[in-house]
């Protein structure tokens, strides 16, 4: 899908183009750090508990694992890497041309 983007004068397609794609490659940078760390605090967890990351899920979502610091901890490093990678697909599918 194309999308069109306003260039406001004295700035050049060329130059626009150029900072649009420096801005997509942080992004994608960013979110791929992102990725990373929150999958690691996820296999963290996993290592200590011995349980895989999709299993508790389905128990915290259904209120079969008790509250504690380290399953909220781990739900929200759960979302992030979720969100972030949704993020990072988006991000990837992105070309200047």
């Amino acid at each position: 899908m194309p999308l069109t983007l306003h260039i406001a004068p004295p700035i050049a397609e060329s130059a626009a183009a150029e900072a649009v794609t420096f801005a997509l490659e942080a992004a994608r940078q960013t979110a791929q750090d992102k990725v990373t760390h929150y999958r690691a605090v996820c296999l963290s967890f996993e290592v200590r508990t011995g349980l895989p990351s999709e299993d508790f899920r389905r128990q915290f979502e259904a209120g079969d694992w008790p509250d504690s610091a380290s399953g909220f901890d781990w739900y929200t490093a759960w979302r992030g890497a979720e969100l972030w990678s949704r993020r990072l697909a988006a991000l990837t599918a992105i070309t200047v041309v």
